[in-house]
């Protein structure tokens, strides 16, 4: 277990905020504006101190402090986040591409099936043989 004193901790949030902020800076259209992405970055930081916290037991000191730790931790925070909102707005453009679905006319099955028995009535005994190998 890690025990962190309360100005370690605000020390750490503080060089990870700016950290994550100044590194994902060019996503920050993702999240609407600058204060969505000011939240978002402190959100990524409080989880990720928190998961470096919760898996203390992995922690090596002689790898790095802790703030590193911890970085590394809300790096992976903000990285999944990142991801998610990308596919979001990837989907949400490619909804807005495709549009609405055609409404699809209820009669138009029983109208091809009428046009489809008229043509086979229609065609020649070789079309029929020749018909009947392709599709058998």
């Amino acid at each position: 277990m890690i025990f962190i004193s309360d100005t370690d901790l605000y020390k750490a949030r503080r060089v990870l905020t700016g950290r994550i902020y100044n590194e994902n800076r060019r996503w920050a259209y993702l999240f609407c504006d600058h204060d969505d992405f000011r939240q978002w970055v402190m959100s990524a930081v409080n989880e990720g101190i928190s998961i470096a916290l919760d898996d203390s037991e992995h922690f090596d000191p002689t790898k790095g402090d802790l703030i590193h730790w911890c970085y590394r931790k809300a790096r992976k925070v903000a990285d999944r986040d990142i991801r998610q909102e990308r596919r979001h707005r990837k989907a949400e453009q490619s909804a807005l591409d495709t549009g609405p679905e055609p409404e699809k006319d209820p009669f138009a099955h029983y109208l091809l099936t009428d046009q489809l028995v008229e043509i086979l009535e229609d065609i020649t005994q070789e079309q029929k043989q020749a018909r009947s190998l392709v599709y058998l």
